[in-house]
């Protein structure tokens, strides 16, 4: 047999849907941007001020924006933020993984008058979606069919028929049945991209240590070793 793992919810009250599609792209989307802000500041932290790519975005954003101490923090967003703007772009239209998979969803599948929620991320995005085990009006319908979790809060026999609710479900084809709510897609990710102010936030309580020296012409930066 084959090993299974299902990670779902149950709606308790099919009439509380709407209001739960409303949240879950609101607090979805929050937690996106969110958690793009730690990877742009981590992507941030970790340029070179040496490398080719910095020097030449120093010089364009001195050239129009003029000299100032705050252009490194300029020169950093604009490269992480290039980096993954192309990078998820790479990734949505391959068969490979890479670290920008970032859409995020839910899927919605009716199936014996209930409504079962199915979430789908990427470990990037893992956070994104974890106010699901909260709410309230949902009930955790997570299934494993070789192994019970230690944590699964229910009788065993609770658990079986949980079970045998997805066994029902893929012979009667409903997996193929299902309607998704799109929380990041490639459509809305300029949308939830963070502002420079907040993964410059970030930055500050950990700095990239630099000096910086003046030279005729272009001021340079470079990491204290």
């Amino acid at each position: 047999m084959s090993v299974k793992i299902w990670t779902a919810y149950k709606l308790k009250d099919p009439t509380k849907l709407w209001e739960l599609v409303h949240d879950i792209r609101l607090k979805g989307q929050t937690n996106v941007t969110k958690a793009l802000a730690v990877l742009y500041a981590a992507k941030a932290f970790s340029i070179d001020p040496k490398s080719p790519e910095y020097q030449e975005k120093y010089k364009s954003l001195t050239k129009y924006l003029g000299d100032s101490d705050s252009r490194d923090i300029d020169v950093r967003y604009s490269l992480a933020d290039h980096h993954f703007c192309r990078a998820y772009k790479e990734q949505y239209s391959s068969h490979l993984r890479n670290e920008a998979d970032f859409t995020v969803s839910v899927s919605l599948r009716h199936f014996e008058g209930n409504i079962y929620l199915i979430p789908h991320c990427d470990m990037f995005m893992r956070d994104a979606l974890n106010f699901l085990k909260r709410d309230k009006r949902l009930v955790d319908y997570h299934y494993q069919n070789q192994v019970r979790p230690h944590d699964a809060k229910v009788s065993d026999a609770a658990y079986e028929r949980r079970g045998k609710i997805y066994e029902k479900m893929e012979k009667a084809g409903v997996w193929n049945d299902y309607l998704v709510i799109e929380v990041c897609a490639p459509h809305n990710f300029y949308l939830l991209r963070p502002k420079q102010k907040d993964v410059e936030k970030i930055l500050n309580a950990c700095p990239p240590k630099i000096k910086r020296k003046k030279k005729p012409g272009i001021r340079t930066v470079e990491k204290v070793s």
